[in-house]
Order: C-alpha cells, then sequence, then structure tokens
C-alpha cells in the first residue's frame, strides 16, 4: 500500500525483469499475450472504472486494488488521445469530393463545464481494548464520497474570469484527533547509570564497582524476571551485574511499587503539552502509611543534554508541590580522565556515574484509599530537548521499629568510587547515620577501630532526626586511631552504632559496617612543589593545609603559562593538597584552547615523585603524610645509627654517636607520637615496647640538627 499523487493511465506488475525494449514497445498499448513477459504478469489494473475507490485486476490474480484516499476520476478528448490506440483490421471507406465552395465562418461560444473532484471522507472509532496487553484498534466507521461546496467560476474563450456561482452546501465535516492507547509490557528501570567515555579510560584489570540500594523494588525482585541494559550501555564495557540481599527486617516494608508512567524518552514539546506523561489517577494502597516518589529524569540532544531546565512533580493539580533543576556537576567525576567531553555538566547525569535520583514524599498532601491525579512535566526549554524520564511510586508499611539508628556508609577512609576523589584520607573519618526509628534520634554512641585494634574509639553524636532522615558525620582521629593498620596492605575500618537517645536498640543488625581503604602517600619533609599555569592562570589556587584544616602554604594570582616553584617544609604528620579551576576543564583539556599546565611534587634534588595529570577537571584533593610509614625511601643520610633487633617484641635499642643527647620520636603507621618509657646509656637509648601494637612504626631521631628516620616493626 501507498500514496500517489498525479495522474496515472495504467498500472502493471511483473514478478521479472522487463527489457527496455519490451518497455519501449509497451508503454504506449495495451497488454495482450503477445507481450514478451505475459507469463509474468501478476497485476494488472487499466483504470477503465471511471468511478468508484476500486480498481479491477485484469491478470489472472484477479487482486482488486482498494484506493483508501481522494481519487478523481478524468476522461481526455480526442485531441488529447495519444495511447493506448486499438489495433483493427478493417480499412475505412472514403470517398473525396471537388467542386468549388465558398466558406463562412461563424464564431459561437459553447460553455463547458469541468466536475469538481469528489472527497473520500472516512470516520473512524477507536475500540478500546481495556485489560489486555493488546492496542486499541481504530475501526472505520463510515466511507463516503462527498462534493466540496465550494463557489464556481465561469471563464470566457481568453480564459478571463466573467463571473462566479455560489453554491449552497448541505452540511460540514469537522476533522478531530482521536485519543487511543499503545500498550506495552510493563518494566521497572531500576538503576541509571551512563557508562564512562572511553578514550584515555583506565578502569584497572578488575574495573569499578557502584552499589545502589534497590531495596524499593523487593515487590518485583521474585520469581523470573527479565533484566536488560538498554540506550547504548549495553555495547560498552562488560558489565558484572549482582543483586545482594540483606536479611533481617528492614526499617519499613515495601508493600508496593509502581511505575507511574512507562519509562521513556519523549521531546519536550509532547510533555508540556500531555501527549506524553499526561495526569494519571492512581488509587492509593489502604494499608500504607507512607508514599514516596523516584524520580530520575535526564536530557539529551544538543539543547536538553547542555541547558539545566526546571521539572515539576503535582499531587491532584493546583500549586505544583515540587521542582528542581535537573543538572549535575560532571568536572568532579570520581573516574578521570575520561574520553570525550566528560568534564561539561549536563542535564541529570555524567559519563561514568549514577544519574541523579529525586526522592519526595508525597504522603502530606495523599490519604491512604483514596484516588490522586499525579503529574509531571516541564517548564520549558527549547531546540532539541528530548528526556528520559522514570517516575516511580513507592508505598510503605509503618515503621518496623521505635528507637532504632542504623549506619548507612563510610564516607572515608574508604575505597568506594563514589568518594575516590577525597580519599584515601588520613584524618576526620566520615559516616552517614540514619534514624530507622519512628522516635524522633536526638543522641547516638558511635564506635569505631580499624582492622583487629581492641582500642575502639567512641564519639558521642546530638542531634535531631525524624524517621528515615539522614546525616553524615564527621569523627574525631586521636593519635591511636590508626594503630590497628599494619604494613601497607589494605585495611579496614569498622563502624558501629549504640545507645539511641541513651536507651536500647531494637535492632542490631543494621548497627554495623565496614569499608576497605588504603593509607595515604608518604612524601619526604622537605619537598618542591611544582605548578605550571596554561593560558588562564585566573582559574587555578592550591592550598595546603593541616589534618586541623589549617592553610600553610597556597599559591593564587598566577601568570600564565609560567612555572613557580615553592620549597615547601613540613613535620611529621597529615596534609592536603588542594588544587582548584575554577574554569572545570584542569590544566589541560583536549576542546579547549587554554594550553597545558602541570602539577608536581619533586624532592629537594629536583627529581619528581608525584605527578599529578593535568586532565583533572574542577579539582585535585590530595592527602598524604610525612615521612612515614614505608611507601617514602628515606634519603637522608642514616651513616652511624643502628635499630635492633628489628623486627621487634618487647624492646629495640638505638646506638650512634651522641645518641644520648638526641632527641627521639616514635609514631605510629599514620603519624601519632607512640609514648614509651626508655633507659638512657652513652650513645645508645633502649625502649620498651612491651605496650605496643604489631604493626609498623617509624623511629624519628634527630642529632645535632641533622633528622634520621628508621623503620621498626613490632611484633
Amino acid at each position: 500500500s501507498g500514496n500517489w499523487s498525479g495522474k496515472i493511465r495504467e498500472f502493471r506488475i511483473f514478478n521479472a525483469e522487463v527489457s527496455q525494449t519490451a518497455i519501449q514497445d509497451w508503454m504506449n498499448v495495451s497488454i495482450s499475450a503477445s507481450h514478451p513477459n505475459f507469463a509474468n504478469l501478476v497485476a494488472y489494473y487499466p483504470f477503465n472504472e471511471g468511478s468508484g475507490s476500486t480498481a479491477a485486476d485484469q491478470s489472472t490474480g484477479g487482486q482488486t486494488a482498494n484506493m483508501s484516499s481522494n481519487v478523481a476520476w478524468n476522461c481526455n478528448r480526442g485531441h488529447e488521445i495519444t495511447n493506448f490506440f486499438n489495433v483493427t483490421n478493417e480499412k475505412p471507406n472514403l470517398e473525396f469530393f471537388q467542386g468549388t465552395y465558398s466558406l463562412t465562418v461563424t464564431n459561437d461560444t459553447i460553455l463547458d463545464s469541468m466536475a469538481f473532484a469528489n472527497y473520500n471522507v472516512k470516520e473512524y472509532a477507536v475500540v478500546p481494548k481495556w485489560g489486555t496487553m493488546q492496542d486499541d484498534s481504530i475501526a472505520t466507521i463510515s466511507d463516503t464520497l462527498y462534493c466540496r461546496s465550494t463557489s464556481s467560476k465561469v471563464f470566457d474563450e481568453d480564459e478571463t474570469q466573467i463571473r462566479v456561482i455560489s453554491n449552497s452546501y448541505q452540511g460540514s465535516i469537522q476533522p478531530g484527533t482521536l485519543d487511543y492507547y499503545r500498550r506495552f509490557p510493563m518494566r521497572f528501570e531500576i538503576l541509571s547509570l551512563v557508562t564512562p567515555y572511553g578514550v584515555n579510560l583506565d578502569l584497572g584489570p578488575n574495573g569499578e564497582t557502584w552499589i545502589f540500594d534497590v531495596t524499593d523494588f523487593m515487590p518485583i525482585l521474585t520469581g523470573d524476571k527479565r533484566m536488560t541494559i538498554e540506550r547504548g550501555g549495553q555495547w560498552q564495557e562488560d558489565m558484572d551485574i549482582q543483586f545482594l540481599f540483606i536479611v533481617g527486617t528492614p526499617a519499613r516494608d515495601v508493600l508496593d511499587v509502581q511505575q507511574i508512567w512507562r519509562n521513556d524518552s519523549k521531546g519536550y514539546q509532547a510533555i508540556i503539552a500531555d501527549e506524553a506523561f499526561e495526569p494519571r489517577s492512581i488509587t492509593l494502597n489502604p494499608a500504607a502509611s507512607s508514599f514516596k516518589i523516584r524520580s530520575v529524569i535526564t536530557g539529551h540532544g544538543q539543547e536538553g543534554e547542555f541547558i539545566p531546565q526546571t521539572h515539576w512533580l503535582d499531587v491532584d493539580g493546583g500549586n505544583r508541590e515540587y521542582s528542581w533543576q535537573v543538572w549535575k556537576e560532571c568536572s568532579e567525576n570520581p573516574i578521570f580522565p575520561q574520553g570525550g567531553t566528560w568534564i561539561y555538566d549536563r542535564a541529570g547525569w555524567c559519563p561514568g556515574a549514577p544519574s541523579d535520583l529525586q526522592e519526595v514524599d508525597i504522603t502530606s498532601f495523599v490519604t491512604a484509599g483514596n484516588t490522586h491525579t499525579l503529574d509531571y512535566g516541564v517548564i520549558s526549554a527549547q531546540g532539541t530537548s528530548n528526556y528520559i524520564v522514570n517516575n516511580q511510586l513507592v508505598t510503605y508499611g509503618g515503621p518496623n521499629h521505635t528507637l532504632d539508628a542504623s549506619v548507612v556508609e563510610i564516607q572515608g577512609p574508604s575505597n568506594y568510587i563514589e568518594y575516590r576523589r577525597v580519599n584515601p584520607i588520613c584524618a576526620n573519618p566520615k559516616v552517614k547515620i540514619r534514624n530507622t526509628g519512628s522516635t524522633t534520634l536526638t543522641s547516638l554512641t558511635i564506635e569505631y577501630w580499624i582492622n583487629d585494634d581492641q582500642n575502639h574509639q567512641t564519639y558521642s553524636w546530638t542531634g535531631s532526626l525524624d524517621f528515615m532522615e539522614e546525616e553524615v558525620v564527621d569523627l574525631p582521629s586521636p593519635s591511636d586511631l590508626w594503630n590497628g593498620i599494619a604494613g601497607m596492605t589494605t585495611s579496614k575500618f569498622h563502624v558501629t552504632v549504640s545507645q539511641p537517645n541513651g536507651g536500647a536498640d531494637e535492632y542490631s543488625y543494621n548497627n554495623s559496617t565496614y569499608s576497605m581503604f588504603e593509607i595515604p602517600e608518604v612524601l619526604p619533609a622537605d619537598f618542591i612543589f611544582r605548578f605550571k599555569t596554561n593560558s588562564v592562570p585566573s582559574q587555578n589556587t592550591w592550598e595546603l593545609k593541616d589534618d586541623q584544616g589549617n592553610v600553610l602554604y597556597s599559591g593564587s594570582g598566577f601568570a600564565a603559562n609560567t612555572v613557580y616553584d615553592d620549597t615547601i617544609s613540613l613535620g611529621l604528620g597529615c596534609y592536603q593538597l588542594v588544587i582548584n579551576d575554577t574554569g572545570d576543564n584542569g590544566l589541560s583539556f583536549w576542546a579547549n584552547s587554554e594550553g597545558t599546565g602541570y602539577a608536581q611534587v619533586r624532592n629537594m634534588s629536583g627529581f619528581v615523585i608525584k605527578y599529578f595529570g593535568a586532565d583533572f577537571g574542577g579539582s585535585i584533593v590530595y592527602n598524604f603524610t610525612v615521612d612515614f610509614p614505608l611507601s617514602y625511601d628515606e634519603q637522608m643520610l642514616n651513616i652511624g645509627i643502628d635499630l635492633y633487633p628489628n623486627p621487634a617484641s618487647t624492646e629495640f635499642t638505638l646506638t650512634g654517636h651522641k645518641m644520648d643527647e638526641a632527641s627521639i620520636h616514635i609514631f605510629n603507621a599514620m603519624g601519632q607520637i607512640v609514648e614509651a618509657n626508655a633507659s638512657v646509656e652513652k650513645n645508645q637509648v633502649t625502649f620498651n615496647t612491651t605496650q605496643f601494637k604489631p604493626g609498623v612504626y617509624m623511629v624519628h631521631v634527630t642529632i645535632e640538627g641533622r633528622s634520621f628516620t628508621k623503620r621498626l616493626v613490632i611484633e
């Protein structure tokens, strides 16, 4: 089937190729058995009917053609007929006369008429198929030919219009729009993560791991399900997906999860006009206690991807209860550098990061058991602005606990990819806590330690958290917190919460968690920080801080394309170097013309011992320790100083010239001073280590203004 706009005399279909000679010979002649491809003729329509909306097939196929569009049948007059003559063997009987005659020409005017074309008008109706997986169908109610009522124009023999005749009409036809539904199997988008851009990408031999809480989808994570990766990610990096089920009682039961609208990509015009994601009426579970909408919106297309817009959710019309700007900062992506335009901020997503999730509690605006209308939209947009929209309604039961608190995650120290920009750390651990009881949480005891250290740190938190509210807590890092670290291997940071509001915690299985982490790199006490600017130095600053946040060194107000060397002298301890770029494009980026800069740490001999990649986006956060524990090869001369036994158990001895006059400090793996009893003799000092935890220590010796560091292992 198809449409044809124009004039057509005959229509023929062959199931074999017809030669150019045959086409030329038969293009103006009706088909007959003498055609060389007559046996291959499968359809032949001479269109001799003169009226109607069907045409008969004169081939052996006999397939009647239905012409669904407007059809105008026209007849050619004698002088217009140039083809399809019938051949006859009869000769004409001609008589010729000769004589004298006179010719008289009499002008006469003959009015001819041309009929208006008829219009084929069809009336349709929607046949709904509620309760099935079939699309609504469209039925033809009537099919009628109408003549359009319009004025008739009269022309003379010179084709000059001489008058207009008004015609009467019997009625009018107003075209309308029918709303119908297409139906698809329901699908739930349980997470949205855009795979990272591959050029210059290094995910290491084991790749990277993201963790998502999918508790809200428990009602559908049963039985046989089909899972897909879509929208291009299935063609990128290999994915290893695991579902880890937490055994026990949740803070509240998930009674149901619903896709309010099928998650899909639509243009902003369709969204604003309610042609997509139109208002939907939903009857809420009468047994529910609370309701939440999960919303993930990502923008695509040139304008949709790179221009922020305000999106909204509404309950029962009137004022829109929730609105937010769909926009995500990409220059602080924990996976960097990547290829392409990874640093460019985008509408709700970044390459190599989870899409932004908005969670809104609508409990105060609805009533369980009632029917409410939910609506979503975007305020405005322009150009090519398409949005992938995923809005889900989650229905919960009441709290399962009255007085209960939980620890959600450890943000530092941690190897989690989400917090790589600020890890590893050497001070001030960060943990997120949550109130999982119906009673407002006002106080909590937090214990934390490293590896198997029996000396747990304790912090008393106070605040105010309602049910399911969360808070990130900065924990103190006293000198003995890091005693549990043994060498440079990966360590484990433990956190446990207890005594909510000074009482007994009702559910202990959500009280503890841990994170694996690496200790920071080690730099010498004295080094050179070399910083080369690019052609836009006004975007850059840097600061070096101690573990209390005090700024010890800084740099700003640079000149373009200039190398700056700053000599840094630090004592033993934990430090943080922060390099900022307000342009969010680092010191070098392929897609701009700002040139190339760099940042380096060099030892006092000028050798590079740490290099920071220039394509870092918005900032670099580098935590390090000075002169301990293992990864810095001591560059000072230790001639004449001896430490034994090493490894040691209950004691160790230092010997050397004027050792009895030396200043000696012992540091644990994270740089805190460890006290020990000592006995002093001529050129010798012996320390009692019976109270030391097994692990790695650094012994710092200063004699006559010269400093030396020795590594000590306690077994």
